[in-house]
């Protein structure tokens, strides 16, 4: 009981994000504000059947296709953020004092804007990282290597009752590290130095005595 309560799972965290430039380098990683962070997996079987015993049996499956999903909510309406829903660059325009705004009227003061020109720059490639803060259970983390981000469900422009919630989704690409991969805390007093002093352990040579001559 004790270890079944010890492995109960209820946590919140923080969802970074770093957007891959064209050369393949990440940009500064953000944070994303999510409030709710889910993973879908989904996978196609194929099977194969014997009827050498007359009913039906399986007698093979095997995975032939497989993708992983993230599904992020975020109360978090920054130009970043939106960005990622839009598929868009977040450009800067100055309005002066006089001139017309671009969705009507005048500005009564230098104004800045945030411009996001929605689909101006199609797929958006990101890596995802998951920090998680557990009110129960142990401490979690988990990197997805790269994910097409998109936005998901409709974006409440009008609210009734409740703040807004912005829908995100990032589907997966296989990488060198594979789509996802998940990390759990299980000794905390374990310390950096003390891994890193047993990784250099394991990895000296033994030098082995003659087993007659004890040299």
């Amino acid at each position: 009981m004790d270890k079944q309560k010890e492995n109960l799972f209820f946590s919140g965290g923080r969802v970074d994000i770093e957007i891959y430039k064209e050369d393949g380098s990440l940009q500064k990683p953000f944070n994303l504000g999510c409030i709710e962070l889910t993973l879908s997996r989904e996978i196609t079987k194929a099977q194969a059947f014997s009827r050498e015993n007359g009913a039906k049996q399986k007698i093979a499956e095997i995975i032939t296709d497989e993708s992983m999903t993230l599904k992020m909510k975020c109360n978090d309406f920054s130009a970043q953020n939106l960005a990622l829903a839009f598929g868009a660059k977040v450009e800067s325009l100055v309005i002066k004092t006089g001139e017309d705004f671009p969705f009507g009227g005048k500005a009564l003061k230098d104004t800045a804007l945030s411009v996001l020109k929605a689909g101006s720059v199609g797929i958006i490639k990101a890596k995802i990282t998951f920090l998680g803060k557990p009110i129960a259970g142990k401490k979690v983390a988990a990197v997805v290597y790269e994910a097409n981000i998109s936005m998901s469900g409709d974006l409440s422009l009008i609210n009734d009752g409740d703040f807004g919630v912005l829908e995100l989704e990032g589907s997966a690409n296989a990488t060198s590290e594979g789509y996802y991969t998940h990390y759990i805390v299980e000794d905390e007093s374990i310390t950096l130095e003390a891994i890193d002093r047993a990784s250099k352990e394991a990895k000296t040579p033994s030098v082995a005595k003659d087993s007659v001559g004890g040299k």
